[in-house]
């Protein structure tokens, strides 16, 4: 994703549910903002927007301690491994080639290397756990952004340094954006 924020983080989440064909009944995150907004002592205060989403899919999110890094070990060593064995001397001509070579990665080494503990390959190891997923809703979760944007004098939206045209019946309208990961839709009466 081009953005590490609520939205990219719910629709990656979305993704991973699909393809894994069920949810973790519990989900464990470190102290990014877009999951806890702040810690009260020893209690993390959730995002509201990501505890709907949680709820939608009937998962529990865990915040890991900040300052406690041994509170998810396995989540580090994952991204580690990414880094030393996937990214490490690869080149990318753009998106689409580095998903394409990261997915083949996944299937063709990741999930055919043992892991260090277990001694077998993940692919087996989620075999045997797929069962314990808690079921998908029948619709997806819609993490769209929507936000409200000035159609200027010249006739145009704009959203992340690009501009978007519109009628010019529009102009100097306030009017409800819906942002996706892949489209935007503009809204008028």
């Amino acid at each position: 994703y081009s953005r590490c924020d609520l939205y990219a983080l719910m629709d990656g989440h979305v993704e991973a549910f699909s393809a894994f064909g069920g949810v973790a009944a519990r989900c464990k995150y470190d102290g990014q903002k877009a999951v806890v907004v702040r810690w009260e002592g020893s209690q993390p205060i959730y995002n509201l927007r990501f505890i709907d989403f949680a709820t939608y899919y009937e998962f529990r999110p865990v915040a890991c301690r900040p300052g406690h890094p041994n509170d998810k070990p396995h989540v580090e060593r994952s991204f580690w491994e990414l880094e030393r064995s996937f990214f490490n001397g690869r080149e990318f001509a753009d998106e689409q080639d580095l998903a394409a070579q990261l997915e083949g990665w996944r299937t063709g080494t990741s999930d055919l290397r043992p892991h260090p503990k277990a001694k077998r390959q993940p692919i087996e190891l989620f075999a045997e756990e797929r069962s314990t997923l808690l079921p998908l809703p029948q619709h997806p979760y819609d993490t769209a952004r929507v936000i409200y944007r000035l159609c200027d004098i010249e006739g145009y939206v704009a959203w992340e340094g690009n501009r978007y045209s519109l009628p010019y019946e529009h102009v100097t309208d306030i009017l409800p954006v819906r942002v996706t990961q892949r489209e935007i839709y503009v809204y008028a009466a």
